[in-house]
């Protein structure tokens, strides 16, 4: 896979999240930083020629570990040679709970007392 082909791809994540591409600035305190610059997302982005479920699970953990506090993480998996429009954008099903499932929660009670 050559390098032109992932750094495509981030490019295109970052266009179309509105965000930008960080490039070679991945060293951090922390040990490194998501690959999109966004305000509201921490972006890991992983364009592979095989994509299984280990993969995605992966690749979510390292947007997890990269993200800012306040940056919701997520995964951006293509497979190579793929249609974008077949990316998948994944978060673990913990982190997810996390950012909405109180929310979530709170609604279903104030429906279920009405």
């Amino acid at each position: 896979m050559s390098n032109a082909s992932w750094k495509e791809f981030e490019r295109r994540v970052a266009r179309d999240l509105g965000g930008q591409r960080r490039g070679a600035d991945t060293g951090g305190v922390r040990g490194g930083k998501t690959d999109i610059i966004h305000p509201f997302f921490g972006v890991e982005c992983k364009l592979l020629g095989r994509v299984g479920l280990a993969d995605i699970l992966n690749a979510c953990v390292q947007a997890e570990l990269n993200s800012e506090p306040h940056q919701i993480p997520i995964a951006v998996v293509k497979k190579k040679h793929g249609r974008m429009d077949d990316c998948v954008v994944a978060m673990r099903y913990n982190v997810w709970r996390e950012w909405y499932g109180p929310a979530l929660d709170e609604e279903r009670e104030e429906d279920a007392s009405e």
